[in-house]
């Protein structure tokens, strides 16, 4: 979908629909959302929808939970997100769901070090959270093309007139 929103990729358990679908409800006109129950339909490869959705997203939203912790599949997509994270890219943003840090740490210690929102703060505290994360990030990536495009722009100007 290009529509010119930015892309988020709900990861989740499938247990855990009772807190991910209002999400999504909340999040569906603001962002381009990749919810499995909205983008795979009859006869569609379930693999390779989600690695397309996991492959064009520009955030992730993990839920972790107890649910997401035990299943193989929930970890497959959750190391799909890690790929694309760098130094310099922030994909991931933790939402912990009926799971305590101490409890992601035993699993996964590096991901409990970040920062991390609880659903239990509600989903409009936790959609402002998500805006906050994704337009800070935009508008660093913004600054970021705007003083390379400053800086080369000087750099042609001084190469241009010798000075």
């Amino acid at each position: 979908m290009s529509n010119g929103k930015i892309k988020i990729f709900l990861s989740h358990a499938w247990e855990d629909k009772s807190f991910v679908e209002p999400l999504y409800e909340t999040l569906k006109d603001e962002f381009d959302v990749w919810y499995d129950k909205a983008r795979i339909t009859l006869g569609d490869s379930i693999y390779e929808k989600i690695s397309e959705g996991i492959r064009e997203c520009d955030f992730g939203i993990v839920v972790f939970s107890p649910n997401f912790l035990r299943k193989n599949w929930t970890q497959e997509e959750f190391n799909g997100l890690k790929a694309l994270q760098t130094e310099k890219r922030k994909v991931i943003l933790p939402i912990l769901h009926e799971l305590t840090l101490d409890e992601l740490k035993a699993k996964w210690p590096i991901e409990a070090g970040k920062l991390s929102i609880s659903s239990s703060e509600g989903i409009p505290t936790i959609v402002q959270a998500i805006r906050s994360a994704v337009y800070a990030d935009r508008q660093n990536k913004d600054f970021d093309q705007d003083a390379l495009k400053t800086a080369f722009g000087d750099f042609r100007t001084t190469k241009q007139t010798g000075v």
